[in-house]
């Protein structure tokens, strides 16, 4: 009763009301991933673009809370299976990646469509907008980019596939990542001056999986093969760390 009462009045926009809710329900890691969330939207001022990147986080609660949340335990289940987690362990991970990990999220809000049901069907509807920027995030693709400088509140990055500078608002950790680094991410129009944001943070990769991201938006292919090629990187990574 208190979850679902917390869960109408973030989808309504009362978040400070939703997140004094949040705050009694037992503490286990989904509850506290919510009130940081929750906290996390209510330091952004109230005409700050950012609000409308937020409404990712309760996208993925109303598609958990349903059949359609089956999406994203797939996409996380062939992550983990490339990343060689197997048995008990997939099992126990599925519900954090399937609930948090961004190349998962990316692929079944977009490009699987939920954000576009969560629009529809789950946030109130004193708050849609048809003509609002949101309206096309569907249709915007994602891409890999080079960050070149991260200043203050806006970030200049360089799209690989076209070279062109893209300008997008920073995100937490932009100040920390260093100029050169390659990501993986989907930047969506929110308005505002800088006029463009990722709506999850993008995940950093290597030449190698740059490369064959690219391939795959290229040829127009699934995200399964995105959630391959991150999934190989990472695997690649760890195994890098441990041996050095």
């Amino acid at each position: 009763m208190l979850r679902a009462a917390a869960r109408s009045a973030e989808d309504g926009g009362d978040y400070r009301g939703a997140l004094r809710l949040v705050r009694q329900l037992p503490e286990d890691d989904e509850v506290a991933r919510w009130r940081r969330q929750l906290e996390e939207v209510l330091r952004l001022p109230n005409a700050a673009p950012q609000r409308a990147t937020w409404l990712v986080h309760p996208a993925v609660r109303w598609a958990l809370e349903r059949a359609a949340g089956e999406i994203l335990e797939r996409y996380a289940r062939l992550l983990l299976v490339t990343l060689g987690v197997l048995g008990a362990e997939r099992q126990s991970l599925l519900p954090l990646v399937a609930a948090s990990d961004e190349v998962v999220l990316d692929a079944g809000l977009f490009d699987a469509g939920l954000f576009a049901r969560y629009l529809e069907e789950g946030l109130s509807p004193a708050r849609r907008s048809p003509r609002g920027p949101m309206a096309d995030w569907g249709v915007q693709p994602p891409s890999v980019f080079r960050l070149e400088q991260a200043q203050g509140p806006v970030v200049m990055l360089s799209e690989l596939s076209t070279q062109r500078q893209v300008r997008c608002l920073s995100w937490p950790s932009a100040a920390r990542i260093p100029a050169g680094t390659l990501m993986f991410g989907r930047l969506l129009l929110v308005g505002g001056p800088v006029g463009r944001a990722f709506a999850l943070p993008p995940i950093r990769v290597d030449q190698r999986c740059a490369v064959r991201l690219g391939r795959t938006l290229q040829r127009g292919e699934g995200p399964e093969e995105r959630l391959r090629a991150v999934a190989r990187f990472r695997r690649r990574d760890q195994q890098e760390r441990s041996a050095a």
